[in-house]
C-alpha cells in the first residue's frame, strides 16, 4: 500500500496530457459532445448536474439568475484557489481529484469574479492556461468547463479564441464564452453578434445585451428586426433593440420592410408587458416610437402578432396608469388619439379567423396572441383552457379565473382525476417557495385555492390538504380560503382539522394564524 501511495502522489512531469484524469474515464467531453452533435444538443452531465437540485433549468439560466454573495464567493473561491496552487505546484492524482472535486460543488458564476483575482497571486501564469485548457477541452461538468473558460478568458491568449468561439455558440456557456472573447480581442462585436444570431435562449440574451452601444448599421437594422425575439422573454430584450437599434429613426422612415414592422411589434409589445427589464415608460422615445408604429399598421392583411400587438397596446393605454408622467409624451389627448386609430385599424382586420387556427396550438406564442385577440372579440375562452389542461397544458389558473359555480365544480373534478393530493399533504415544513417537478402538484394547488375563497364550501379536500402541505404559501392560502367563506360554511370537520395542524404547525407565524382564525379573529399577515 505505501508504494501504491507513492506511485499516485510522485510529482509528474508537466504536460497536461499525461495527467491522471480526475473523474470518471467513461464520462465524455463536453467541448467534443457539443463539436460532435450540435449546440443545442443536451449535454451529457444532465443526471448528474439536475441530480444536485429539484429544478431542470434551461441552458444559462442559473448563471443569470443567481446572485453570489460576496463573503461566500470569496470564501469557495478561497478553497478552489488552494486546491489550485496545489495542482499547479505538483499535479498528482490526487491533487487534480482535490481540485476537480472541489469545483464540482459550487456553480462557477458563484465564485469566478473572486478566483479570476485570486489567481493573479503567486500563479504560474503559463502552467495555469495550459492547465484551464486542458479542462475545457476534456472535462465532462459543465460547471468545471465554465470557469476554466472564465480563467482562461482572464489572460489574453489570441490562442483560445476557437475554443471560446465553440462554447459561445451553446446557450448554457455563452455567457463566460462571451467575457472571454470580450477580454481576448481588440474588437469583439462582429464575433459577439454572430454568437447572438447563432442563439435563441440565455446565450441570445447575454449577447444582444452586450451589443447596447453598437455604432455599426448592420448591427442596428438586425437589432430591430430580429434581435428581441428569444425563447426567455422577449421582454429582456425590447429596450436594448430600441434603443441601439434607433427604433424611432427607422420607423420615421414613410415605408418600412415587413421585417422591421414584424421586429418592431415584438419590441413594442414586449415593452408595454413590463417585466424583468426596462419597459415602455423606460424608453423615452416610447410614446413616438409608438405612434409611428401604428402609422405603419394602417392596412389589411396584418398578421397574427401583428394585431396582437395592435390589441394589447390599446388594452394597456386604456388603463389610468400614474407611471404615465414618467416619460413625455403620453398624454390623455396623445393616447387617445392612438387608440382611436389603432380601433380602426382592427375593425378591418379578420381577428377571428387569424385566432381560430392557433387556438388549441403548441406553440406558447402564437397561442398567446391568438388567446389575446379572443379576449378582444369576447370570447368565451374558457372551454378553450379546459381543453387545453385536458391535452397536458398547466391551466388551472385561467379555469379558475370565472364566477360560474357549475364550471368551478368541473374544474376541482378534473383536479382530482388529474393531481395526487397525497404529493401535496405530506406534513407542514418551513419550506416557503418550492421550485421544480417536484413541487408541479403544489404550484397547481396554489392557483386552484387562492381562488376558492370565493367560493364558499367548494374544494374543502383541496384546502385540507393544502394545510399540510410542506410549503407555507400552501398553507396560508388555506387559511384565507376558510377566512373569506366564514366559519357557518365550514365543513363539519374543519375545526378539528385545524386544531389538529394548529399541533404540528412549525412555523410560529402560521400557527398564530390558524390560532386566530379559530378565535374568529382576522389572520391577516403577509404570507411566509
Amino acid at each position: 500500500m505505501k508504494i501504491l501511495s507513492l506511485f499516485r502522489n510522485k510529482r509528474l512531469a508537466w504536460d497536461p496530457d499525461t495527467f491522471p484524469l480526475p473523474w470518471d474515464t467513461g464520462r465524455p467531453s463536453i467541448y467534443r459532445f457539443i463539436k460532435d452533435n450540435g449546440d443545442d444538443a443536451e449535454l451529457p452531465d444532465k443526471a448528474i448536474y439536475f441530480s444536485k437540485t429539484e429544478i431542470s433549468w434551461v441552458g444559462g439560466a442559473v448563471d443569470h439568475v443567481v446572485q453570489p454573495d460576496s463573503g461566500p464567493a470569496r470564501a469557495k473561491a478561497w478553497g478552489i484557489y488552494s486546491a489550485l496552487k496545489a495542482a499547479l505546484a505538483r499535479p498528482s492524482a490526487d491533487s487534480l481529484k482535490l481540485l476537480y472535486d472541489t469545483m464540482t460543488q459550487h456553480a462557477a458564476i458563484e465564485y469566478i469574479d473572486s478566483l479570476a483575482g485570486f489567481s493573479a497571486w503567486e500563479l504560474d501564469s503559463g502552467k495555469l492556461q495550459d492547465l484551464m485548457r486542458w479542462l475545457a477541452s476534456n472535462a465532462p461538468d459543465r460547471e468545471v468547463v465554465k470557469a476554466a473558460i472564465a480563467l482562461l478568458g482572464s489572460k489574453r491568449n489570441p490562442e483560445n479564441i476557437g475554443l471560446f468561439r465553440s462554447f459561445s455558440r451553446h446557450d448554457e456557456f455563452a455567457l463566460f464564452a462571451n467575457v472571454a472573447l470580450t477580454n481576448t480581442l481588440d474588437d469583439p462585436e462582429m464575433e459577439i453578434w454572430e454568437v447572438a444570431k447563432h442563439l435563441n435562449g440565455w446565450g441570445k440574451i447575454d449577447a444582444v445585451s452586450r451589443l447596447s452601444n453598437t455604432k455599426n448599421p448592420d448591427i442596428k437594422s438586425w437589432l430591430l428586426r430580429h434581435g428581441c425575439a428569444n425563447s426567455i422573454m422577449h421582454e429582456y430584450l425590447a429596450y436594448t433593440c430600441a434603443t441601439a437599434g434607433n427604433l424611432i429613426e427607422a420607423l420615421s422612415a414613410e415605408t418600412i420592410d415587413e421585417e422591421l414592422l414584424s421586429g418592431a411589434s415584438d419590441i413594442i409589445d414586449a415593452l408595454f408587458a413590463g417585466g424583468p427589464a426596462e419597459d415602455m415608460f423606460d424608453y423615452p422615445d416610447g410614446a413616438e416610437a409608438v405612434r409611428l408604429f401604428v402609422s405603419h399598421m394602417g392596412r389589411d392583411g396584418l398578421s397574427l402578432a401583428q394585431c396582437a400587438a395592435l390589441v394589447r397596446i390599446a388594452e394597456f393605454l386604456a388603463v389610468e396608469e400614474s407611471d404615465w408622467d414618467r416619460q413625455p409624451g403620453w398624454s390623455p389627448q396623445a393616447r387617445q388619439a392612438i387608440l382611436h386609430h389603432v380601433s380602426a385599424i382592427l375593425q378591418r382586420q379578420p381577428l377571428a379567423a387569424l385566432a381560430d387556427p392557433w387556438l388549441l396550438t403548441d406553440d406558447h406564442f402564437r397561442f398567446y396572441h391568438a388567446i389575446t385577440l379572443a379576449r378582444h372579440l369576447d370570447m368565451d375562452i374558457w372551454q378553450i383552457y379546459l381543453n387545453r389542461q385536458l391535452a397536458g397544458h398547466n391551466s388551472w389558473y385561467f379555469l379558475m379565473r370565472t364566477d360560474d359555480p357549475e364550471r368551478i365544480d368541473r374544474v376541482l373534478d378534473l383536479a382530482r382525476s388529474q393531481l395526487a393530493f397525497d404529493d401535496v399533504a405530506t406534513g407542514p415544513q418551513l419550506e416557503i417557495i418550492g421550485h421544480g417537478k417536484k413541487y408541479e402538484t403544489h404550484a397547481a394547488f396554489d392557483y386552484i385555492v387562492q381562488d376558492l375563497r370565493r367560493f364558499p364550501g367548494k374544494g374543502w379536500d383541496f384546502v385540507e390538504a393544502s394545510l399540510q402541505s410542506p410549503l407555507i404559501r400552501n398553507r396560508n392560502m388555506a387559511l384565507k380560503a376558510l377566512e373569506a367563506w366564514g366559519r357557518q360554511n365550514w365543513p363539519v370537520d374543519a375545526e378539528a382539522r385545524l386544531s389538529a395542524a394548529c399541533e404540528i404547525e412549525p412555523h410560529p407565524d402560521v400557527k398564530a394564524a390558524i390560532g386566530r382564525l379559530l378565535a374568529g379573529q382576522d389572520i391577516r399577515r403577509e404570507d411566509g
